[in-house]
């Protein structure tokens, strides 16, 4: 579900802020929504950390910086470029939480069941591209929104 979360909300910080967060520049401004009616910049918000490390701040925020910053770069960007529409959003959603070959412990009839829906949503997604959004190619696009899935998986 930690995937999920994190898709959802990077979906929102981008419908909220935008291009502003391009403009602003990754190494100026790095503003995520974390709930409801919270964002915050993981540049200029101070955290503390003292009940679970001896470290300081600045050390702490160092260690995630990188990976702050990949999904900045892995999802953030490309879902502003592309303005990734809530129906796509839905699709992507749905490819993380029924994306299931490989997983320990999964029953052959719940393979199925996963197989099954994420063939119906490919084909409603199919559905929008063509009939309401007029586009007959859309392979680059979808290429690059399972690009997203799998840097937020």
């Amino acid at each position: 579900w930690a995937s999920f979360h994190r898709l959802e909300r990077f979906h929102i910080t981008v419908s909220i802020f935008g291009r502003s967060l391009l403009e602003k520049g990754l190494g100026k401004s790095m503003t995520v929504v974390l709930g409801d009616e919270m964002a915050i910049d993981f540049h200029t918000t101070n955290f503390d950390f003292s009940f679970i490390t001896d470290y300081d701040q600045d050390s702490v925020k160092g260690m995630f910086r990188p990976f702050v910053t990949r999904l900045f770069e892995e999802v953030s960007r490309p879902m502003i470029e592309l303005q990734i529409t809530d129906t796509e959003l839905v699709y992507m959603l749905g490819q993380l939480t029924w994306h299931l070959e490989g997983r320990a412990g999964v029953s052959s009839e719940t393979l199925a069941i996963s197989e099954s829906f994420r063939a119906r949503i490919s084909n409603e997604l199919h559905d929008y591209y063509v009939y309401e959004l007029k586009m007959t190619n859309y392979a680059a696009r979808l290429m690059k929104l399972m690009g997203i899935v799998n840097d937020v998986e």
